[in-house]
């Protein structure tokens, strides 16, 4: 601004209200643009939705659109020809200081006047204009003639009629927009939903409605008529999208907190706008996931009641951030050096990545990168196998950035950063309430800020889009994967990064070895097959046992029947040392030579048969049995 006004001697005009923003260079004499400097929501160019970009329009030359619309930064032009203007975002990776300098004067002297054209202009500006009988004279530059004397003339029938015709609520809530200094749109259009919030109408409009930012203000009578008669019977449940710009006009008022009693009603509201009218318009459907989304953080409201994303890919960035930071955060103890421990398995993978497990971070790994793995042809073979070998080099990816700062996160969604967010963007809202000083975390990748009554974004740069280049990591996963199967269909390779397509290739050969490892052990290992179709005979012959062992027990421990009660005889009492007179002594046993211990027959045992061989029942059958008595797992 500084340089334009020191140059050209040209001051910036804000010529729309509801963009206070908006600046506008023109040229003095004729009054043309050559400048427009903007703050722009990122949807309206085919940015980030919700994030603010500062962006300036300037005018070049036809042919050199096609040419500087390659180049970064560079967009179609907004609110311009895009034929002959460019929209030129702001940043010091998109433009220099002297190359914004040098296109700002050539759109200067493109959109000057030519001399020749000028002089005509001058000249027919120059003739002395005699005005008509009873017409104004023509208008000149900063003088107003009029053919006649000023006076009061009263107003038509029908415009008198029709404003008269109006209930007196409209009437009255038509008076509330009378801006004043400093007054916003947004909170004349507060006030009168606010007033209107109850207000109910049985008017049909029969007339088309078009308009892209509804307001009280910009409707007529009959308009503003059939617009709260069409709410009146929405509420009622008898009437669908009969005017696009009335569900505006009803969301705006949502938004607002107008005939609602609280924040989750006001929520259920949005939900049913999107449900009812969302398939009618797709643009409609956006923008209020959109402004859903805002809703809830705005009034700090539960994670769980977050919209679906359907433009950020934060969530699934989220869950591979978090398993990079638990990786790095192990270090060296999560490495795994040689043979089978290169390759892991399962259990070992999740608790690498903390509380996540294998499903988790393939899912993420999939709705993150361009190339989905479950799209494949041999995932759809090998389901288990690609989510196991996707994650393993996942995990040796991020290893092998470890000591770097540029994370594999970072390198392939852009660098963490804060920047200003408009919350309700495209929306007429208004909150005359202070909004305290908060911090809404919806993941580990995106998080609003509120400081001084302005919200912040901090999240990663590039999450509008999924991540080519990791797309490219996933698709060389593939690759690698039918090699090593030797599937019958291969791809031909799309990873230019030679270091990291090595690391691929190096990867998916050790876990498939570990792979093949683990199958030849497993098929060495000894079968337990059990026919449950004779289960039903086994549980017979379980009984059957339970009830021999339970009467066994009996007859070798039979029941203890209390004695009657008799009286107590006298004990004569001894003293302790006559105790020992009366013991009988007696004389050792006799020693048996070897052949007398020979004869002897042996005692039959009495140990108990063991479960292991009951009678009638295979080993299997009765180990069976022994776990089922035991109370233990038969499974295992």
């Amino acid at each position: 601004m500084v340089y334009v006004r020191d140059k050209y001697q040209v001051a910036p005009v804000y010529p729309w209200k509801m963009q206070p923003g908006y600046a506008v260079f023109c040229h003095k004499d004729t009054l043309k643009w050559f400048a427009l400097l903007m703050n722009v929501e990122g949807s309206r160019i085919g940015l980030q939705p919700g994030r603010e970009y500062e962006v300036i329009n300037l005018r070049v030359p036809e042919e050199e659109v096609p040419v500087l619309l390659r180049r970064k930064g560079f967009l179609p032009a907004y609110h311009m020809t895009a034929r002959e203007w460019v929209t030129i975002l702001l940043s010091e990776e998109t433009i220099s200081i002297e190359e914004l300098m040098q296109m700002l004067d050539r759109s200067y002297q493109l959109t000057r006047q030519p001399p020749a054209e000028r002089t005509v202009r001058q000249t027919q500006a120059n003739k002395p204009v005699i005005p008509s009988p009873g017409r104004p004279a023509p208008r000149e530059e900063g003088v107003i003639r009029f053919g006649r004397r000023y006076s009061d003339q009263p107003l038509s029938a029908g415009a008198w009629s029709r404003e008269e015709s109006l209930p007196a609520k409209i009437r009255e809530m038509k008076t509330l927009a009378r801006p004043g200094r400093g007054v916003l749109e947004e909170n004349i259009f507060y006030q009168q939903a606010m007033y209107m919030a109850d207000y109910e109408d049985d008017f049909h409009y029969k007339g088309k409605f078009l308009r892209f930012y509804p307001t009280y203000q910009t409707m007529t009578g009959d308009q503003l008529r059939g617009y709260f008669g069409w709410r009146t019977r929405f509420r009622k449940g008898q009437a669908g999208m009969e005017q696009l710009p009335y569900v505006y006009l009803y969301v705006f008022e949502i938004l607002c907190g107008a005939g609602i009693r609280s924040p989750e009603e006001g929520l259920e509201k949005l939900r049913d706008a999107d449900r009812l009218f969302g398939e009618q318009d797709a643009s409609l459907r956006e923008k209020l996931r959109q402004w859903m989304r805002d809703y809830v953080v705005y009034h700090r409201m539960n994670q769980a009641l977050l919209p679906e994303e359907t433009e950020s890919i934060s969530a699934p960035i989220s869950v591979l951030l978090r398993f990079e930071n638990t990786l790095r955060e192990e270090g060296s103890a999560g490495d795994r050096t040689s043979g089978e421990e290169a390759a892991g398995d399962s259990p070992s993978e999740e608790e690498a990545a903390g509380s996540l497990s294998e499903k988790e971070v393939f899912d993420a790994l999939c709705r993150a990168a361009a190339y989905d793995l479950t799209a494949s042809a041999f995932y759809k073979k090998y389901p288990e196998e690609t989510c196991q070998a996707a994650v393993h080099t996942l995990r040796e990816l991020c290893m092998a950035r470890k000591d770097r700062k540029m994370t594999l996160v970072k390198k392939y969604f852009g660098i963490p950063a804060r920047y200003t967010y408009s919350m309700f963007s495209g929306a007429v809202f208004y909150d005359p309430r202070k909004q305290e000083d908060a911090v809404y975390s919806v993941n580990d990748a995106l998080q609003y800020e509120c400081e001084g009554g302005r919200w912040y974004c901090r999240s990663f740069s590039r999450t509008k889009e999924k991540s080519r280049e990791l797309g490219n990591i996933c698709h060389e996963i593939d690759r690698q994967l039918r090699i090593q199967y030797g599937f019958k269909s291969e791809l031909k390779q799309r990873l230019e990064e030679k270091a990291a397509a090595e690391q691929i290739e190096r990867a998916i050969r050790e876990w498939h070895e570990w792979k093949i490892e683990e199958e030849k052990k497993a098929a060495a290992k000894p079968q337990l097959e059990i026919d449950f179709s004779i289960l039903s005979k086994i549980r017979e012959d379980a009984d059957q046992t339970r009830d021999k062992l339970i009467v066994e027990e009996a007859e070798e421990f039979p029941e203890i029947v209390p004695a009657t009660a008799e009286p107590f005889e006298r004990v004569e009492t001894v003293e302790p040392a006559e105790l020992f007179d009366r013991v009988e002594t007696t004389e050792p046993p006799e020693q048996m030579s070897a052949a007398e211990e020979a004869e002897v027959p042996e005692a039959a045992s009495e140990t108990p048969e063991p479960v292991d061989s009951l009678p009638g029942l295979s080993p299997e059958h009765a180990a069976f049995v022994r776990l089922l008595l035991e109370g233990k797992d038969w499974r295992s």
